[in-house]
């Protein structure tokens, strides 16, 4: 019983010691007129975990260790990094100043016989 009940505090302890090196991160991702983007993706570095941001433009990523990197972008914005220091990150993004070099456009036809 003594061997039971010594496992199973290890086991509380390891699992609290787990979660107190993560941490829950929210915040917004707005553009540079303060509009919120909705879609962003939100990563941390050199993991899987991320997320996208709602109809807000908020967000909520979960397990994030402290001190990681994150990585906030949308198409046609510059991508930004930021360091996973406070529960709360709020990015504004800024569009891309590259210009397209090429463009092609692909058509159909279709004709219909009675």
């Amino acid at each position: 019983m003594r061997i039971a009940i010594r496992y199973l505090c290890f086991l509380v302890v390891m699992l609290y010691a787990g979660t107190l090196y993560s941490q829950t991160i929210t915040g917004k991702v707005k553009d540079e007129q303060n509009l919120p983007l909705p879609g962003a993706t939100i990563q941390v570095k050199g993991t899987q975990n991320s997320t996208v941001t709602d109809i807000d433009g908020s967000y909520k990523l979960l397990n994030v260790k402290s001190g990681s990197t994150l990585e906030f972008s949308f198409i046609g914005f510059d991508k930004q990094t930021a360091i996973a220091n406070k529960s709360e990150i709020n990015i504004s993004l800024t569009p891309s100043t590259q210009e397209l070099t090429e463009v092609v456009i692909v058509g159909a036809a279709i004709k219909r016989e009675i």
